[in-house]
């Protein structure tokens, strides 16, 4: 999605936040919050979460709450706020269970561990591995153990066992309710990569900008996934590819919050590509 539609996305998502009917602004919050993220804006799109949070505080149907509360523990995942991610996925949790929404829970469990794996907490990623087992063993849905799949995969890949990592991965993938998912396909390509499988990285990360479902609230893993094929393609002796993906990572994130590391590497990578 290239700058010009990403502002026509944005102009039919506002458009919705003026309707009448719920379902439908909650659908345009959604859009807004996917396309902040696409554009590396993440201070936007938690702004957008806090606010939509705050209009649901005193609804008595808790799950939209639990499902924002989760997108915005992802969010701070992802800008390294990891003890914020731990607080909001467990307050997605609690209304989970007062929805009575067992996907919610799994969904919330699942993310309180990703935080821990990124924040290096192994002991507690592992814990939470424990109780998100727990979970998949009472729900009928046997298929929802992708997410514990992903979350061992997310413990191996920091533990740098490569080969377990991707199998654990593999698993999840195998498992999704879409053909495919962009978290669990990042997680994948970046396994690949980083156990030095480029030619397979590249693979996983083309199938994530060609996806068409399962990229709901992942919109940076889908623009993040142009640096990352920039950086392939030059690792490769591609460089006029490895360019043009540089061009098009840095075109969609040109009014991305500032100081992001990915932005000023593309930049760096670019200028030497060129001269």
């Amino acid at each position: 999605m290239i700058q010009g539609d990403l502002e026509k996305a944005e102009d039919d998502f506002w458009r919705l936040m003026g309707e009448t009917e719920g379902g439908l602004r909650y659908g345009g919050s959604n859009g807004l919050i996917d396309l902040s993220l696409r554009k590396g804006q993440f201070a936007q799109a938690k702004d957008f979460l806090m606010r939509g949070i705050t209009s649901l505080i005193n609804s008595p149907v808790k799950w939209p709450q639990s499902e924002w509360r989760s997108t915005l523990a992802f969010v701070h995942i992802q800008t390294g706020d990891y003890d914020e991610a731990v607080e909001e996925s467990q307050k997605a949790f609690q209304l989970a269970v007062e929805a009575d929404e067992l996907y919610l829970q799994r969904r919330a469990k699942h993310l309180t561990g990703l935080a821990y794996v990124r924040n290096d907490a192994l002991i507690q990623a592992e814990q939470t591995a424990q109780e998100l087992k727990t979970f998949m063993d009472e729900g009928r849905n046997k298929k929802s153990i992708r997410l514990l799949h992903h979350l061992q995969g997310e413990i191996e890949l920091k533990k740098r066992n490569y080969s377990q990592a991707i199998d654990a991965f593999q698993k999840a993938l195998s498992l999704t309710l879409y053909p495919s998912n962009a978290l669990f396909s990042s997680s994948l390509a970046q396994a690949y990569y980083l156990s030095g499988q480029h030619k397979k990285a590249q693979e996983e990360y083309t199938k994530i900008l060609n996806l068409k479902s399962g990229i709901k609230g992942y919109g940076d893993l889908i623009t993040t996934s142009f640096y990352m094929m920039g950086n392939i393609l030059q690792e490769l002796g591609q460089n006029e590819d490895a360019i043009q993906n540089f061009k098009i990572f840095l075109e969609l994130w040109k009014d991305s919050d500032p100081d992001l590391s990915e932005k000023a590497n593309a930049q760096k990578q670019l200028t030497s590509l060129q001269f």
